[in-house]
């Protein structure tokens, strides 16, 4: 006879095929299958008490474990995190002079920056609503700065259109815009609109392309100021000359509306966003203050098990070659999926596989030392990005000292494809591709950048992929399988959020495993 009842992944199944994703994720979130979304998990007023004579070990001293860590201790729980390199915060990674990168298949890089200078290998940037992550910030002293996102005056980028030549971004911005509202006007004003509104309605809207678009009285689009100068407005008689309009055959040919014109209007790529003063690293070191001497380095997850009353973890001290194991009542495990399918456990098969099947993000990153900082000097851009359809993606310019003899020029920041064949190279021919693609923007580069460093997140030992790569299907059939604790096992991390590659994500899923130890304590 069938079961009257219907199972958790029954019940979310029927909620996707009415709801949608987010029906399915709300659902999860009411079930207790997955953290919140976008909102701070709330902190537990539990008392020092309450996690007096209960033992945590804490895999991975990333953003994740260190929230976990710091929560915990708090609440009095006796905790020991692991850490299988020298130094804690996982992916938030700073890179300064004398620092040294490894990767697998290639020779190591020591950094040759002079002092002060510093390049966010991972990640840059924090939007105004990553509540948490913000909260955090507040509460420990990390002083935070502006970091502009979108500069109208950066470039773009397009070997297909313009022959190649670099074109400021506000150019493109406003040249499109004027160009859909001037067509958009000649069908109102033709009553080629297929839905019919009054004249009133029609004279409203044909004013606001007007403005929307700076056309002129006949409603062309002939330039606009929002566009940029030929000759900037001076003083006197001097009012200066527009840019001339971009061809719209060639805008249409370079595909910028794809996504780089808009992706300032992402919910989390705003166009000023913040970031911590002196490196995203003075998040890590705040943490590690804190937490002390309950940091173990250099000690390398190998097995995890666990029965209804404990959990044992063995790793292996990467400085003695020795083995070591714990017996405690609960585990955090916050390490990368690519990782942690290699380790020996004794979790359920289905864990085992949903483990597996999920794909990492390839994502590089390369970094020059600037003697000058041309890009402000001779191109007057201050802070953002200018975007390229070369392997380099993108260059990002610092939001900080502004004026300075010297910098950092982020020359590099890609991802999929393009991160796939940009990591195979090696670092010197990182660099060369790097020196002739940006070269593309700014002709004058090579001259005054010197000392990079790259890093290919796919290539670095215990994280193998920038973030983990959710779709529609997975998040409904294996985020739930994956968020769920394996026995005394809890698992944290972005790749357990609905923001993977934030450090957000880490932080909420970290919040929302505390609370469930705490319930269950």
């Amino acid at each position: 006879m069938k079961s009257p009842f219907i199972t958790r992944r029954g019940l979310l199944e029927r909620a996707g095929r009415v709801g949608g994703l987010s029906a399915t994720l709300t659902l999860s979130q009411v079930l207790g299958l997955l953290p919140s979304g976008c909102s701070v998990v709330s902190e537990s007023n539990v008392s020092f008490e309450h996690g007096k004579g209960t033992s945590v070990v804490i895999i991975g001293a990333g953003i994740a474990g260190l929230i976990s860590a710091y929560e915990l201790k708090n609440a009095g729980y006796s905790v020991t995190v692991l850490e299988a390199k020298q130094s804690a915060g996982g992916r938030n990674l700073t890179i300064r002079g004398g620092d040294k990168i490894t990767e697998n298949g290639h020779e190591d890089q020591v950094c040759n920056f002079r002092d002060g200078l510093y390049f966010n290998a991972g990640p840059a940037r924090i939007p105004s609503h990553h509540l948490t992550i913000l909260d955090y910030c507040r509460k420990l002293g990390v002083k935070l700065e502006t970091f502009i996102h979108a500069n109208r005056n950066a470039y773009l980028q397009d070997n297909r259109a313009f022959d190649g030549k670099p074109v400021r971004s506000g150019q493109v911005i406003n040249d499109t815009r004027g160009f859909i509202a001037e067509n958009l006007s000649r069908s109102m004003k033709a009553n080629n609109l297929d839905q019919e509104i009054t004249i009133n309605d029609q004279q409203n809207l044909l004013e606001f392309l007007k403005n929307f678009g700076n056309l002129d009285d006949y409603h062309r689009y002939m330039g606009s100021p929002r566009a940029g100068y030929q000759t900037l407005p001076g003083a006197a008689e001097s009012k200066g000359i527009v840019n001339v309009p971009l061809n719209i055959s060639e805008l249409m040919t370079a595909r910028f509306w794809t996504w780089k014109l808009h992706l300032e209007e992402e919910y989390n790529h705003q166009a000023v966003l913040l970031q911590p003063v002196g490196g995203m690293d003075r998040i890590v070191d705040a943490f590690v203050s804190h937490i002390g001497n309950d940091i173990t380095y250099g000690a390398e997850l190998v097995e995890i098990t666990n029965d209804d009353q404990s959990t044992k973890v063995v790793y292996k001290d990467r400085y003695s070659g020795g083995f070591n194991e714990m017996e405690v009542d609960f585990c955090i495990c916050t390490v990368p999926l690519p990782i942690l399918a290699k380790i020996k456990t004794n979790f359920t098969t289905d864990y085992t596989q949903a483990i597996k099947s999920v794909p990492y993000m390839n994502v590089c990153r390369l970094a020059w030392q600037a003697s000058n900082r041309f890009w402000e000097e001779q191109d007057h851009i201050y802070g953002g990005v200018s975007w390229t359809n070369q392997d380099i993606e993108r260059l990002v310019y610092p939001s900080h000292d502004f004026q300075s003899d010297s910098g950092i020029l982020i020359g590099a920041e890609n991802h999929w494809k393009r991160a796939e064949r940009f990591g195979n190279l090696s670092p010197l021919e990182r660099a060369r591709f790097a020196m002739s693609d940006g070269a593309l923007i700014h002709p004058i580069l090579p001259k005054f950048v010197s000392d990079p460093i790259s890093i290919a997140w796919q290539n670095i030992p215990f994280a193998q992929g920038g973030w983990a790569l959710w779709d529609e299907q997975s998040v409904k059939e294996i985020l739930p399988i994956l968020a769920a604790p394996q026995g005394r096992v809890f698992f944290a991390g972005e790749h357990l959020s609905h923001l993977p590659g934030w450090q957000e994500g880490a932080a909420l899923s970290a919040r929302h495993v505390v609370n469930n130890i705490h319930n269950q304590v």
